[in-house]
């Protein structure tokens, strides 16, 4: 099953009134109308199209003569339902889909990571570092033999087995 949005407010739209006003069609006609348009555009391989709309679908519905389902779309262009695209005007922002509301959620929670980490590697190091090849082999050695000549417990006496490996 294939589902599409319809916005909070739609059966208030102060447009519908008139767009009936000047079709003659009732309010709840249009609004009606407008329905059958949301669910064409929704089908739509463009989606938000109303491209290829049959005015003579619901004008049967409707018991009425497509010239007035006809002059209803020219009411909903000029009031701004329908767009200069022939699409339903503001179909992005409420025709967005679940995957698509998920990957913009992931992209802002991506961006908002990377802002907060910036500051933190964008940070100057204390000392020089290589990298491509941060340690070799012989300077991982050679940290590890230092580092364990240097190693001593609380009390200040020297762990077992690392006498003689200092300096």
């Amino acid at each position: 099953m294939n589902w599409y949005k319809v916005y909070h407010g739609l059966p208030y739209d102060a447009r519908l009134g008139a767009v009936a006003r000047r079709s003659g069609l009732t309010r709840a006609e249009a609004l009606c109308l407008l329905l059958c348009l949301l669910e064409h555009a929704s089908c739509a391989a463009r989606r938000g199209s109303v491209d290829g709309f049959d005015c003579e679908l619901p004008a049967a519905l409707f018991d009425h003569e497509p010239a007035k389902v006809e002059a209803a779309m020219a009411a909903f262009r000029d009031k701004g339902i329908i767009n200069d695209e022939n699409r339903i005007a503001d179909w992005e922002r409420q025709g967005v889909t679940n995957a698509e509301r998920q990957r913009d959620y992931r992209a802002r929670r991506r961006l908002a990571e990377e802002a907060r980490l910036a500051p933190v590697t964008a940070k100057k190091h204390r000392f020089p570092v290589n990298e491509t090849n941060p340690d070799s082999d012989a300077e991982t050695a050679a940290r590890r033999k230092r580092l364990g000549a240097l190693a001593v417990t609380k009390s200040g006496t020297r762990i077992q087995g690392t006498e003689g490996t200092g300096r």
